[in-house]
């Protein structure tokens, strides 16, 4: 992502769980971010593609191991017209890697943002329009995967450069991201949050926190937040033992969220290489930039 805006989408992202209620820990092996930003962790990978993405996923799973994993991928794809046609098919196998090796974890995946280039963009909304099948189906198999509309929260006016968010786009994202956490029930109590990111077309340094972060949250308050995307609604899985932002590409993050004891509601994220989530603060790791 651009040095501008070093933390992405999250800083607002952060402060939203936080003024939310949900304590969160974001993890990963990427560090990086501004002072505004409490936990730098994530897992965004500028450059990366969707291929790119599924080849490494496992180790950060097995690491980190998130509750709840955000996923943005295939920018880089249509930017490198990287066998575009195939683009679905590598969405939908990089979802059953990480729903398969992550079983109890919860997946949001979202449509990608706009690109200046008329014809990259037609290429991107010929990609989004195959993404909520895709995730309804791996629903409708019983996996916990849920979708996020993120291209329409975002126009050209949101971007840099033509390709990355400027400030007022990162925010729009987080505000869309944290919608669709709250409307799919991914910080439900007893949950690990994991969102990942992937990386933009440029690298930067960052720490697998926006593909790892992990929150654990011990009361429930009503959040608020100004974008709502669109969610496929999922089936909950059988709970496994689990463990677990951006540019335009992809970002990934995990969180951990515990019941809570009391009527406080407060979120924190374990941090571990994937970092476990407690109420204090458990390690766990990290989905999607």
């Amino acid at each position: 992502m651009p040095v501008a805006s070093p933390g992405g989408y999250r800083t607002d992202l952060w402060q939203l769980l936080n003024n939310g209620g949900h304590a969160m820990d974001f993890v990963g092996s990427m560090i990086d971010g501004p002072p505004a930003l409490p936990d730098t962790d994530h897992e965004g990978h500028g450059g990366w593609r969707i291929d790119q993405i599924n080849d490494n996923v496992g180790v950060w799973l097995d690491v980190y191991r998130p509750n709840v994993v955000v996923l943005m991928i295939g920018t880089n794809d249509v930017l490198g017209w990287h066998n575009l046609q195939s683009a679905p098919n590598r969405l939908s196998a990089l979802i059953d890697q990480i729903t398969t090796r992550a079983p109890a974890a919860r997946l949001l995946v979202a449509s990608i943002t706009p690109l200046a280039d008329p014809a990259q963009t037609s290429e991107v909304q010929r990609y989004n329009a195959t993404i909520p099948g895709i995730v309804a189906s791996w629903a409708q198999q019983g996996r916990w995967v849920a979708f996020v509309d993120m291209y329409p929260a975002l126009t050209l006016s949101d971007l840099s450069d033509g390709i990355h968010p400027n400030e007022a786009g990162y925010t729009k994202m987080a505000q869309a991201w944290y919608a669709g956490l709250v409307n799919s029930g991914a910080l439900a109590p007893s949950s690990t949050l994991t969102s990942t990111a992937m990386a933009p077309p440029t690298p930067t340094a960052t720490r697998t926190a926006a593909s790892n972060l992990a929150a654990t949250e011990t009361a429930t308050t009503t959040p608020t937040y100004t974008s709502t995307p669109t969610l496929v609604p999922t089936a909950t899985p059988t709970p496994a033992e689990m463990p677990i932002s951006t540019t335009t590409p992809t970002v990934s993050a995990t969180a951990t969220i515990t019941p809570p004891t009391s009527p406080t509601a407060t979120a924190t994220t374990t941090r571990t290489a994937t970092r476990t989530p407690t109420a204090t603060r458990t390690p766990t790791a990290t989905a999607t930039r």
